[in-house]
């Protein structure tokens, strides 16, 4: 469905860790002009890469790939409860073979939009609260872990 409108989207089958791959595919080179901001979304997927893939460096090399002006969206499972940010990422890591990242901490999670313009708030939140439109909105109930994250402007 999102392959539908070729002029406004590209749909790759590439693995998110290669950013080189990505560039320079004629997909995502015809959607790129530099005086056209774009948006980068890491929804639920950061969580996915494990340490030693550097989520980060991943997430500046994409922002030093995107026109002065587009946006970075990010969400990810977080948690300052360290024995359960553990339990979960072992869980997850047992039913994918070790292949998922982890649960990781809310300053981890800030670190990802480090030098960037964060929109609406002074730091990222839990994402069923950001910019509700309503109060009947569902919320999460649980505090132990959330769906952290936030939306920031690349310069």
């Amino acid at each position: 469905m999102l392959a539908e409108d070729p002029r406004t989207t590209a749909v790759l089958n590439s693995d998110i860790r290669d950013t080189t791959k990505i560039f320079e595919s004629s997909a995502v080179r015809r959607l790129l002009r530099d005086d056209q901001p774009v948006g980068a979304l890491f929804v639920s997927v950061l969580d996915c890469i494990p340490d030693d893939d550097d989520p980060w460096e991943l997430v500046c090399r994409v922002c030093q790939q995107l026109p002065s002006g587009s946006y970075l969206v990010i969400s990810q499972l977080a948690s300052d409860d360290l024995e359960l940010c553990r339990r979960i990422t072992g869980f997850m890591q047992e039913i994918t073979d070790n292949s998922w990242g982890r649960v990781r901490s809310i300053g981890e999670v800030n670190r990802f939009f480090e030098g960037l313009d964060v929109l609406e708030a002074p730091e990222p939140v839990e994402v069923s609260r950001w910019l509700p439109d309503s109060d009947l909105a569902p919320r999460q109930r649980s505090k132990e872990w959330i769906e952290y994250g936030g939306v920031a402007r690349i310069g």
